[in-house]
């Protein structure tokens, strides 16, 4: 059954009243560095915080739209809270690029800091396993995720017409989507991709072929060496197996993960002796630490872990990880990639998936880590099953059943276009574009960056004074919110960080 034939028996509300949200990550920067300034009150509890918290370093923002049926909703929600941020930290700018600047050493990064509760400790001892593990440098690495849910009443509808409980439906059709997404991965990286160049930071761990200039490095035809072996490819992370053919394998493959000792994280478990300095000495300290192309998600607010609730609830909506920062729009993304990825989700969800074993994602892997490193080169091959194929050849033919669907939904054919274009000229390609810039920049990539930064923040200072955000009160009442959740977290605290993990871990 091709992708027609699934369309046709589907309704177009369906797909317009599908959810997407983004989660975005940006590191806060005072003239060329990365700020050493804490987390900012005024933006409430990094903690507890619906849309405002940090990542894994103090400095390190996160951006989060709750759910919303439209891309131009969505932009409207970040870019509110993009201008709420700049409102609120001063002389200090975003850096606009997923890569981090150059560091004169790690201290320069300071992991977040939560509180005083069982639920911080626990949240910054995970922390400081990642960077005992991954090294500081690889976690300032920064991206956007894309979040994407269809309506609770589709797969009711089909409950009724299979006869089958509707949760085992949802998994299903969310599973096979992340397979596909797994599968056309290398098409995002050649689109979305926007970190070709890196800081000498990386040096060490650079190949002959990449060029050099004013301290920073860089691939000609390179996409995103973010999912490259340099940034979250990395062998470490790259190897472990899980299988998303089905969800309790999934999640037994997992807990299997989190609880198998690793030979490679198994020392230094604590300093001087005493103080632990990772959650354990497992291959996955929780299953937060699965890096991953996509992942499926759970809604359920408890404090248990995420195996336990896929177990219990299933899975509500699945997450797309590997788009980068895009540096030319103000708030990382745009309305048009939105609407892309909405198709393209689409089209993942309900082309046919076949099973995917090691074998099989060791091709895919190899093709995301081709088109990182040289996405844009002319008649690049990869490997589609066991064949051969230009990148454009088989680009073109994803494209074609993308347009299908967008006639399907009723929209206009722009957003497609807009991206159809990027294979017909790789010019036209942020990483493209980037690399450009930066060759006809007279100075460092910091002083780009940071130039790049300012205009944004103008940008959106321009968009303050016109005064048309209306999520500002929103915004500004989840801080406050936030900070009295925090302040009862803390008062109400009872338990030690021993008990409080026993009891997550056990959850």
């Amino acid at each position: 059954m091709d992708i027609e034939d699934y369309l046709n028996k589907l309704n177009a509300p369906t797909f317009h009243n599908a959810l997407i949200g983004v989660e975005k990550e940006s590191i806060r920067m005072l003239s060329e560095k990365i700020s050493q300034k804490n987390h900012y009150s005024e933006l409430g509890s990094a903690l507890c915080n619906k849309f405002l918290t940090t990542d894994f370093s103090e400095s390190q923002l996160e951006f989060i739209s709750p759910p919303f049926d439209s891309s131009a909703l969505t932009m409207e929600f970040l870019d509110a809270l993009h201008c709420f941020v700049y409102k609120n930290i001063g002389s200090e700018v975003l850096w606009p690029f997923s890569m981090p600047p150059y560091l004169n050493s790690d201290s320069e990064i300071s992991i977040a800091h939560y509180g005083v509760s069982d639920l911080s400790e626990f949240k910054m001892l995970y922390r400081e396993g990642l960077a005992l593990r991954y090294g500081k440098l690889m976690q300032a690495i920064s991206g956007v995720h894309f979040n994407f849910s269809l309506p609770v009443s589709f797969f009711l509808d089909l409950e009724k017409k299979r006869g089958i409980p509707e949760k085992k439906i949802r998994d299903e059709v969310y599973l096979s989507g992340i397979r596909n997404i797994f599968r056309n991965n290398w098409l995002l990286l050649y689109l979305f991709g926007a970190s070709p160049i890196v800081s000498s930071n990386f040096k060490a761990n650079l190949s002959e072929d990449f060029l050099h200039k004013k301290g920073s490095y860089y691939l000609p035809h390179a996409t995103s060496l973010r999912m490259s072996n340099l940034g979250y490819n990395n062998v470490s992370r790259s190897e472990l197996f899980i299988s998303l053919n089905d969800l309790d394998t999934y999640i037994s493959q997992l807990l299997s993960a989190t609880s198998t000792i690793s030979k490679d994280f198994s020392s230094d478990n604590r300093r001087n002796g005493k103080q632990l300095r990772q959650i354990n000495q497992n291959i996955l300290q929780i299953e937060d630490e699965y890096y991953s192309v996509s992942r499926p998600k759970s809604l359920i607010q408890d404090s248990s872990r995420l195996t336990s609730k896929l177990k219990k609830g299933g899975i509500d909506y699945l997450e797309l990880r590997s788009i980068d920062i895009n540096p030319f729009e103000r708030s990382g993304i745009s309305s048009k990639t939105l609407d892309f990825l909405k198709v393209f989700t689409i089209y993942c969800l309900f082309s046919p998936s076949p099973y995917i074993d090691q074998a099989i994602l060791k091709n895919i892997r190899k093709n995301d880590l081709l088109v990182s490193r040289m996405g844009r080169k002319n008649n690049l091959l990869i490997q589609n099953f066991k064949n051969e194929v230009k990148l454009i050849n088989w680009s073109k033919e994803i494209f074609e059943d993308l347009y299908k669907i967008n006639q399907k939904i009723g929209n206009d054919d722009s957003s497609i276009s807009h991206f159809e274009a990027m294979l017909d000229d790789p010019e036209l390609t942020p990483s493209a574009k980037l690399i450009n810039e930066f060759l006809n920049f007279d100075g460092s990539l910091e002083e780009l960056g940071v130039g790049i930064a300012d205009d944004h923040k103008k940008s959106l200072d321009n968009k303050i004074s016109q005064g048309s955000n209306s999520f500002d009160e929103i915004i500004k009442d989840e801080v406050l919110r936030s900070l009295d959740e925090q302040n009862e977290l803390e008062s109400s605290n009872s338990q030690n960080l021993k008990a409080f993990m026993d009891s997550y871990l056990n959850s």
